[in-house]
């Protein structure tokens, strides 16, 4: 059994509703741009998917990383203030869900 088989029936089994499912092509792979890129364009070549779909506007990104959002990386956001551009969309198409079991949220103390 494939890997979007697996996790299509693991999604049924559990009653979550989806239309699609979008992988990783390699367990190495963290840029999630090219996965982005292929919902708005409709252009699902080099992805894995279980479904290709027409281009569809996104009107949220939810994530626990900064790098679960278009174009962000953490590297650029460190050096920035808080008030910077750069996080403009924040609260408005981009939603932070923190997650301190995991990632840089362990390294994260309270100021």
């Amino acid at each position: 059994k494939s890997m979007i088989d697996t996790t299509v029936q693991n999604l049924k089994q559990e009653n979550i509703c989806f239309d699609n499912v979008i992988f990783a092509n390699d367990a190495s792979s963290t840029n999630k741009n090219p996965r982005f890129n292929a919902i708005l364009s409709g252009d699902y070549e080099n992805i894995i998917t279980n479904a290709i779909k027409p281009a569809t506007n996104i009107v949220a990104f939810i994530g626990n990383d900064i790098q679960d959002f278009p174009d962000l990386k953490q590297n650029l956001a460190h050096d920035l203030d808080g008030d910077d551009e750069y996080f403009d969309k924040f609260g408005d198409t981009y939603f932070l869900l923190p997650n301190p079991t995991i990632g840089s949220w362990q390294d994260n103390s309270l100021q």
